[in-house]
């Protein structure tokens, strides 16, 4: 399994995954928005976002809607990460 959030190191997100991680392997991408676009190339996986994220780049992605849309596939895991963020399972609709 990996963990996918936003990179390069030293950013928070990355900095909570490395609080959360067990066995998964992290996977640091360029933008929050890389991740929830590409979703279902992540099934199985899962993902650490702030909770006030808010696409500067699409302003229709942020979390409020995120939650919204895909919440059927997207299982909030119970977590050690920072409170300001969460950290879900990326399942198959």
């Amino acid at each position: 399994m990996k963990l996918h959030t936003l990179g390069p190191t030293g950013t928070d997100s990355q900095r909570a995954a490395m609080h959360f991680i067990t066995t998964q392997k992290i996977v640091l991408h360029d933008s929050f928005e890389e991740i929830f676009l590409h979703l279902d190339d992540y099934v199985g996986d899962q993902l650490i976002v702030p909770v006030a994220f808010k696409s500067n780049r699409l302003p229709e992605l942020n979390w409020a809607d995120i939650n919204y849309s895909e919440w059927q596939r997207l299982a909030i895991v119970t977590t050690p990460c920072y409170s300001d963020n969460f950290c879900f399972t990326i399942t198959d609709t």
